[in-house]
């Protein structure tokens, strides 16, 4: 399956060429507020929701029993404060089963903590993607192949599933010690997204923290690049520098120019000829190649 990163042109692209690896991300730097952020339902009564919170507190250690409870009277003491709007026992119950089901998501949260995420796409020709992540179309899109061989799992992103998680699927997992459910609650964590990005057809690698070292950051890439394609207004100096940078390399990647369609709005892409590209470029040597890229930067 051949999987594609769109990238602005810069030393973080370079070295993602250069070395082979790809970024993990932190869930809490993506633009979309509620990626990796779901809400949780509340049809269970309190005394359920008090249950789950409670597994997330060891009963054999008395101190954090003693501050379990004292968490339950200041949630309790705080549901009844007049500025949530009514005193009445009917909204007082539902901003307490509210309140409980904050704190698990807060535990859910520290749960799921320090596990990065790569996000990629499925098409290499999207308007969109090449203006939003590409730097309007000035940068890159790298290609790889990614399959069972390298022992990666690739989710693909949902987007007809709804923001909250049912409850009984933590209510399984935590109190019914299913691993399926775990399983099952940490997909619908990291691959539900709004329909409202379904253009960019996502599918994402996820990468666990290992003892105390996080899954975010840099890693290699869960295979080598496997074609290059430059944006509309990438330049020349730029395609120059990538080829040279992975022509060479152990597996032939292939080059593309994007291109335009005269009959309509979609992108199609064109092969580059990499002997042609470098031979147009005689006296192209690495100084004027910096130049070039400090031309683009500004």
């Amino acid at each position: 399956m051949l999987l594609y990163k769109y990238r602005p042109f810069n030393n973080n692209t370079l070295r993602m060429a250069e070395r082979t690896t790809v970024y993990y991300a932190d869930p809490d730097s993506f633009n979309d507020p509620l990626d990796c952020n779901p809400g949780i339902q509340l049809w269970k009564s309190k005394a359920d929701i008090q249950n789950v919170l409670k597994s997330f507190y060891s009963e054999s250690n008395k101190n954090e029993m003693v501050r379990f409870k004292k968490l339950l009277e200041r949630l309790w003491y705080l549901s009844g404060n007049p500025d949530y709007a009514s005193n009445k026992l009917k909204n007082r119950d539902r901003i307490y089963r509210q309140s409980l089901s904050n704190e698990i998501k807060k535990h859910l949260g520290k749960y799921f903590s320090g596990t990065g995420v790569l996000s990629m796409a499925r098409s290499h020709s999207s308007m969109l993607m090449w203006s939003h992540y590409a730097d309007n179309h000035k940068g890159v899109c790298l290609g790889y192949d990614i399959n069972r061989r390298h022992g990666q799992r690739v989710y693909r992103a949902r987007y007809d599933l709804p923001r909250k998680i049912p409850f009984e699927l933590i209510e399984d997992w935590r109190l019914g010690g299913s691993t399926s459910a775990e399983k099952e609650l940490r997909a619908h964590f990291f691959l539900t997204k709004s329909k409202d990005w379904v253009y960019e057809n996502e599918y994402r690698l996820l990468r666990s923290p290992d003892g105390k070292e996080s899954g975010i950051g840099a890693d290699y890439a869960p295979s080598e690049i496997a074609e290059v394609m430059f944006g509309l207004y990438c330049d020349f100096s730029v395609k120059v520098a990538m080829v040279r940078l992975l022509d060479n390399s152990s597996k032939k990647v292939k080059f593309f120019d994007m291109t335009t369609k005269a009959s309509s709005f979609e992108l199609r892409r064109s092969r580059i000829e990499t002997g042609e590209l470098l031979a147009s470029s005689p006296g192209l040597s690495k100084p004027a190649l910096m130049e070039g890229f400090e031309r683009i930067k500004k």
